[in-house]
């Protein structure tokens, strides 16, 4: 599209030129909500302004070509090509002023048609039947699908009934008995008048969202020159880019914006939501598996204890020492560790029955919930002053273990908290701590003094804290989700902050919002206040980000060729008539829809589990063939790799070497010119 390049006068003169594009400025990735986008359902993509200039494309000629003028046009360029964007343009006309204007036709679609004959050319998949009806040195007349034009001189168009513009390229009549006029022609589904300094024109009407300038180098001998054509598109009302709808360069429609879903390293969710009327719980996962953790309990319609009910009690701590008194109803307590880029949790469970003694000597047994049970991890420690129970870096230190009370006291080692949660991902969740008169900080609560901002007897801000971009465990963002009670006096979550939430339209009791931060944690909550809301966080778990591509397209516009549009994005593939074709699918399942349904995952898959589905790991790459699964007659070849670089080594490979794209064959390989077949 960018390709440098050279232009040829009318006197075959050679000028070589180069092209660039510069994006303008303000497009920011968003979370939004906007009637005219959608039916104004929240969307995360790009909400562009009217007036907002998206680029400013430029074809700097490094050798200036020249013309003469004649009767105020440089007819050295008329009834020549022109490049622009990565497509061919005839130019009919090209007028001498302050700058210059040019009358552009598309040269994707050109014939020649000899007197006596008749030449079919197709455009946009309509076959044009091309006829002369009387020919002459200098003007001709055709007849186009029965349609006679006006009488025309070389550079000269005639608009059909259709839409469709004949330009007259070349008239080749010889004043000589017995030889037979020739027509070069073009035909096209519009012309293109670029305007010096004004908005370009498409089929006699203007584009306001495009403007042109041609300026003018050094005349010299008589001759006028050109230095440089430009492009700028500005929007003329308000537009959007998002997975679902891209934006397209009226007029030449061959250059278009787009992007992808978000990409998401992982997709982690968390539940806070109902245990029943009158308990709060945390599902999640941890790094032994997914925990129900109930986290605070209710009686009418105030917060007065932690965990499920008063028998079964989650027991928090803000410092590093914690009493476990499982007579009162301790069940549970949390114990976690970090660093400045790790961190794990444990859920451990401590009954009654745990309690045992044995000649005078108390003992306790420690069970650590794994992949759904809680299974003794230190059964039986019996302090003599202390005993160690270790739970991966979680260093847990025994004393006062008494049988008749059935009480324990547990110290943490350095990094450990009981008072915190740390998903497997590294979100980090204050836990509620029991205090008294204590400041509000987060994952305090008091259940009898009613002066904590955001905790109080009656409302608890469960509060999140994202990693940040480079994966420092607690560095990031925070987001709170209140816990209250609705009219009932039945616990729910009920406000969200910290980040921007809009409301379905179809549904006001869904809340949606996304951290504004590197993470891009999603938020939502869910449910009439009757039903007790809920409240789903989805985390990334490592940096997001949206590839948003400018990228050059055969179009359906002025420009169209016979073969229409034939690359598309995964977020475009279903509904563009292309998914019916043979298929070549670039990118793995972490960044490509369309990867993850040829392999048959329900959705993104990165690092370690592409690996294993596809068997290219790092540094490598995979080009697999299967059978289409939208067209039972078609195939859909897989070619990606593990990083960025190695898809490129894919790509080159497929495009260079012999490759059996029959279904079930796979390569793959490390570098972009050798593989091993893997399967026949």
């Amino acid at each position: 599209m960018l390709a440098d390049g050279v232009y040829r006068s009318d006197q075959n003169d050679e000028f070589r030129y180069e092209q660039r594009v510069g994006l303008g400025t303000g497009m920011v990735l968003e979370f939004f909500k906007d009637s005219n986008h959608e039916d104004n359902t929240p969307s995360l993509g790009i909400n562009l302004s009217s007036g907002q200039m998206l680029f400013n494309y430029s074809l700097n000629f490094i050798t200036e070509p020249a013309s003469t003028v004649t009767s105020g046009k440089l007819v050295d360029f008329q009834n020549t090509e022109l490049n622009l964007l990565g497509r061919s343009y005839f130019i009919s006309s090209a007028s001498n002023g302050s700058q210059v204007d040019l009358t552009l036709l598309d040269s994707a679609n050109t014939g020649f048609v000899s007197e006596g004959e008749t030449v079919t050319i197709n455009v946009g998949g309509k076959a044009y039947q091309v006829s002369i009806e009387f020919v002459s040195t200098s003007e001709t007349i055709l007849v186009v699908n029965g349609e006679r034009t006006n009488t025309m001189s070389e550079g000269q168009t005639y608009k059909l009934s259709d839409g469709t513009f004949v330009g007259i390229k070349d008239i080749l009549a010889r004043e000589v008995a017995g030889v037979l006029g020739k027509v070069e022609f073009s035909l096209g589904s519009g012309k293109i008048e670029l305007r010096g300094g004004n908005t370009i024109r498409l089929n006699d009407k203007s584009v306001n969202a495009v403007t042109s300038e041609i300026t003018k180098g050094t005349p010299a001998s008589g001759e006028e020159k050109i230095r440089r054509i430009n492009l700028v598109w500005t929007l003329d009302d308000d537009e959007f880019i998002t997975p679902d709808t891209s934006l397209v360069l009226p007029g030449f429609e061959n250059v278009k914006f787009s992007m992808e879903d978000l990409i998401r390293p992982a997709e982690e969710v968390t539940r806070v939501e109902k245990g029943s009327s009158s308990y709060m719980t945390l599902k999640t996962e941890i790094k032994d598996g997914s925990v129900t953790i109930p986290f605070l309990y209710t009686s009418n319609g105030d917060f007065v204890g932690l965990g499920e009910d008063s028998s079964r009690r989650l027991v928090t701590k803000s410092s590093g020492d914690l009493v476990f008194n499982a007579s009162r109803g301790d069940r549970w307590f949390v114990a976690s560790w970090n660093s400045s880029n790790s961190a794990e949790s444990y859920l451990v469970q401590i009954g009654s029955g745990d309690f045992t003694t044995e000649d005078g000597r108390n003992k306790t047994t420690v069970r650590v919930w794994k992949d759904g049970t809680f299974e003794e991890r230190c059964p039986d420690r019996e302090p003599s002053g202390t005993a160690t129970c270790n739970l991966g870096p979680v260093d847990l230190t025994i004393t006062n273990v008494n049988y008749a009370g059935r009480t324990a006291n547990f110290t943490i080692g350095n990094g450990g908290s009981f008072g915190h949660l740390y998903t497997k991902e590294g979100l980090k969740v204050f836990l509620p701590v029991e205090g008294a008169n204590q400041t509000a900080t987060p994952g305090s609560i008091n259940l009898t003094n009613n002066n904590l901002s955001g905790h109080n007897n009656d409302t608890f801000n469960l509060v999140f804290v994202e990693s940040n971009k480079d994966n420092n465990v607690a560095q990031g963002s925070q987001f709170n989700v209140a816990i209250a009670h609705n009219s009932d006096n039945e616990v729910e979550t009920t406000t969200l902050s910290g980040f921007r939430t809009e409301t379905n339209p179809d549904d006001s009791d869904h809340i949606m919002g996304y951290v504004y931060s590197d993470l891009a944690t999603k938020v939502e909550r869910f449910g009439r206040s009757s039903d007790q809301r809920y409240a789903v966080v989805s985390y990334a778990g490592g940096e997001s980000y949206a590839d948003v591509f400018l990228t050059a397209t055969t179009g359906t516009g002025s420009g169209s060729t016979s073969l229409g549009q034939i690359n598309v994005m995964a977020s475009e593939l279903p509904n563009s008539g292309m998914q019916t074709k043979n298929l070549i699918i670039v990118g793995g399942s972490c960044v490509n829809s369309a990867a993850s349904t040829v392999l048959g995952l329900s959705g993104p898959s990165c690092g370690s589990s592409w690996t294993a589905r596809t068997g290219a790991g790092q540094g490598s790459w995979v080009i697999e063939t299967f059978a289409n699964p939208w067209s039972s007659s078609k195939v859909a070849t897989l070619v990606a790799g593990y990083e960025t670089d190695d898809t490129k080594n894919a790509a080159t490979y497929l495009s260079t070497q012999s490759v059996d794209t029959t279904v079930s064959k796979k390569y793959t390989g490390t570098s972009a010119t050798s593989a091993t077949l893997v399967t026949a």
